[in-house]
């Protein structure tokens, strides 16, 4: 393990981290809500200390390989939740280090679970800086999965690895850093369009960003308790929804439909299928809640798409409470937490990609049983997939049952019920942070023991980084020559 590499990057981390909150202080001055001296000195302190590591280690930057690189990507979450959790310490809207640490965690990984009573009450600098933590975290999983997971072999990060240039040798290629920008900049587009359209719906700035923040990064973070649900705007929701959809695809594809290749919307195995899954379940929603007496009508229909949108894409803004339109729509949105969006997106859980494959592969095994001579390949884009590839998919899905039920049961050892802790887990695993709690929907967990929130806090992680990654640098092997 080359530490003089991996110090070099940990201080380019504390130097983002203290450059990233600086961008709140604007609205903390503008607003004159108190935060403005707290988020100052932490942004200053961790770009300082950030400086003396580069400076300090710059030289051996280059020399990052896989195994640097699984080690940066595993505690860089941590470094920055750690030092993002000082400022809401320093103001003192919390006063623990767990629960601060919960926050940020949450807000990195696009999580969006908090443990405030009301999100209102923070000062704008700190709810800015929530926000833009999330839109921060959402491409910080994009960079991870054309940098790190490709090398790996994590089944399902191939399809986005072949839509764009990335690495190919042990040590990390100059090449990311030119696509890493492209992406960049396709995402920072997306999201100052989506700005722009909100602003035209009412919003002003603050809200605008905050809210687009939070729609790009599938975080689903927003500056009011009541949600988007505050400002009653038809357009708005119609809006948030289209561009959810637009966060839940690759956005190597996304910039090649920018580019004019449009046909990727119906020729690609995973966009169609992400899209057959919203709108099929989606009628599904609508045609329930229309038997069970809600009036079918515009307003329904949109809000319906709305939350298997959000829930679907692991975005989870909430207009209502959709567990009120009965257990059978529990059900139904209880396995949309499962399935996320497209790999090389924002979107958390195990993404549509997997899904799929984990389909094919078991009808193209009841063809074999049948027919036990026949080949019969699993095609994904009219590609053939190696057996290896289809190997590790079943590896993640059984992993990530796995962690859902020991993590589960962890829970319910902590006091809560079975239908909570259940879907306490799901949310956190997907980084969905809209979790089912007793007979409503909740993102807000005070509640939680403190071991528990580390718990679900170890879950959020584990789910951003799609398992692998931490696992590996648990793993004794990994340290090992």
């Amino acid at each position: 393990m080359n530490f003089r590499a991996i110090g070099a990057v940990i201080g380019f981390l504390f130097m983002f981290c203290g450059i990233a909150m600086s961008t709140s202080l604007p609205f903390s001055l503008y607003y004159r809500s108190g935060d403005g001296g707290a988020l100052g000195i932490t942004a200053l302190g961790s770009f300082l200390v950030g400086l003396f590591l580069y400076r300090l280690f710059r030289e051996h930057r280059h020399n990052m390989k896989i195994r640097e690189g699984v080690f940066v990507v595993g505690v860089g979450w941590l470094i920055l939740s750690s030092v993002g959790a000082i400022p809401f310490l320093l103001v003192g809207v919390i006063d623990n280090f767990t629960d601060a640490f919960f926050e940020m965690i949450s807000a990195f990984t696009t999580t969006s679970a908090t443990t405030l009573d009301s999100i209102e009450a923070l000062p704008h600098g700190l709810l800015f800086f929530r926000s833009i933590a999330h839109w921060i975290g959402g491409m910080g999983m994009i960079v991870l999965s054309l940098a790190i997971l490709p090398m790996l072999g994590v089944g399902g990060m191939q399809m986005f690895h072949a839509e764009v240039p990335g690495p190919t040798h042990d040590k990390l290629s100059p090449r990311i850093k030119q696509t890493a920008a492209l992406l960049w900049t396709v995402y920072a587009a997306v999201s100052g369009v989506l700005t722009v359209l909100l602003m035209f719906g009412g919003m002003n700035l603050f809200d605008a960003l905050s809210h687009t923040f939070g729609t790009m990064g599938t975080g689903g973070c927003s500056t009011r308790d009541a949600g988007l649900a505050y400002y009653d705007s038809e357009y708005i929701n119609i809006l948030v929804t289209v561009f959810m959809i637009i966060a839940g695809m690759n956005i190597a594809v996304q910039y090649r439909i920018l580019r004019g290749e449009v046909s990727l919307l119906w020729t690609g195995s995973e966009l169609r299928f992400y899209f057959g899954l919203i709108i099929t379940v989606s009628l599904v929603v609508i045609g329930y809640r229309s038997i069970t007496g809600a009036v079918l009508n515009g307003t329904m229909i949109s809000d319906s798409v709305f939350h298997v949108v959000s829930v679907g894409t692991t975005t989870a803004f909430a207009n209502s409470d959709f567990s009120a339109w009965g257990s059978m729509m529990v059900f139904v949105f209880f396995l949309l937490m499962f399935t996320g969006a497209c790999a090389g997106s924002t979107s958390g859980a195990m993404k549509s990609i997997r899904i799929l494959v984990l389909f094919k592969a078991a009808f193209a095994e009841i063809i074999r049983l049948v027919h036990p001579r026949a080949i019969v390949p699993v095609r994904v884009n009219k590609r053939a997939l190696p057996t290896e590839v289809i190997g590790r998919i079943f590896a993640f899905f059984i992993i990530y049952l796995t962690s859902f039920v020991l993590a589960s049961f962890v829970m319910m050892l902590l006091g809560l019920s079975m239908y909570d802790a259940f879907g306490t887990v799901a949310a956190m695993l997907g980084n969905i942070g809209l979790g089912f709690q007793g007979d409503t929907i909740s993102s807000e967990y005070g509640h939680i023991p403190m071991f528990g929130k580390w718990v679900l806090a170890f879950c959020m992680v584990l789910g951003r980084l799609e398992f692998f990654t931490l696992l590996l640098i648990l793993s004794p092997t990994f340290w090992k020559n």
